[in-house]
């Protein structure tokens, strides 16, 4: 394994460590007693882990849009008549979210992407 190997690995056991915990861990074993060098690296996990989680409530975002569009055809798809397709409308609200208290067409169990809970 050449050193480059070597380094990848690290770097991938680092950034996959789950908790705080685990990656001070793996910072304290790579930095063998050279505290500036453990900050450095818990500092690059932090960052890594924000842009994670970022990158996790922007897709949760998407899903749940997502789920709200496809709830919404649904709807339009079961109406019979124009003015089941009005009443489909109107229970979505702006951008496909659904409005409060609404049920049906357009209702959705997603949640606000910052109820993802914290690393």
């Amino acid at each position: 394994m050449d050193s480059g190997d070597v380094r990848s690995s690290f770097w991938t056991l680092l950034l996959s460590a789950t908790t705080l915990d685990a990656a001070v861990a793996v910072a304290r074993a790579e930095a063998a007693g050279n505290p500036a060098r453990e900050a450095e690296l818990i500092a690059a996990w932090r960052s890594h882990a924000a842009l994670a989680a970022d990158a996790e409530n922007r897709m949760d975002a998407r899903l749940c849009g997502l789920e709200a569009l496809q709830a919404f055809g649904r709807a339009l798809g079961e109406a019979r008549s124009v003015e089941d397709l009005m009443r489909a409308a109107a229970r979505s609200g702006p951008r496909g979210s659904p409005r409060p208290g609404a049920s049906g067409a357009g209702s959705t169990s997603c949640g606000s992407p910052s109820s993802r809970p914290p690393r």
